[in-house]
């Protein structure tokens, strides 16, 4: 079981109900995720104890960002704690919530996946000058860096020489008259239009 600390309540507000305030509607169907707790857990007496603590944090939230959605979720105390209290409703409940954290995570990595597979196609590895780019994109589709940092691990990154300096003048008009002559010599100029 993963090791459950104290209740935080400034990582509870950044974490978790900022989100849940980005929503359009409170979803009430990951209780884990609102009581700030792992899938596994397995603990009535911690249960019921983050419930009491989180009950008592939304009963004195006083900021404006967050007052009127702690008023909704302390109504909403009985719901969770016959979810989370039961045994076998807690148990059903975490089959589904990782079945559908895990089907976002496909959503959220897919976007990634498929560039990816783009540029592996064309650069025979993922350029290290796109990594950035990609960077951006996972974080529209709600990936932290950490998460990114991980999928990025996974991939065969190439140095594509991002950030290294061109031929000089000189040398470029040489290998220019070199590739004319070439395509000259040949009589298909457009074998050597570029290397």
């Amino acid at each position: 079981m993963t090791e459950v600390g104290a209740f935080d309540a400034t990582g509870y507000r950044q974490r978790i109900l900022s989100r849940l305030r980005g929503a359009a509607t409170l979803d009430l169907s990951d209780p884990f995720f609102i009581v700030d707790l792992p899938v596994d857990v397995d603990d009535t007496a911690l249960i019921r104890g983050r419930i009491a603590a989180l009950v008592g944090f939304w009963n004195k939230e006083r900021s404006p960002n967050y007052k009127a959605l702690s008023a909704e979720l302390a109504r909403h105390r009985g719901d969770l704690e016959a979810v989370l209290l039961d045994p076998a409703r807690r148990a059903d409940c975490a089959a589904k919530v990782k079945a559908a954290r895990a089907e976002a995570d496909a959503d959220r990595y897919g976007a990634l996946d498929s560039l990816a597979e783009k540029l592996v196609a064309r650069y025979h590895g993922l350029p290290r000058s796109r990594l950035p780019t990609l960077a951006r994109l996972a974080k529209t589709r709600g990936l932290d860096d950490a998460a990114f940092a991980e999928w990025a691990g996974r991939q065969h990154v190439i140095e594509d020489g991002a950030g290294a300096e061109p031929l000089p003048a000189g040398v470029r008009a040489q290998i220019r008259g070199d590739l004319d002559e070439f395509g000259r010599l040949t009589g298909d100029s457009s074998r050597s239009a570029t290397l």
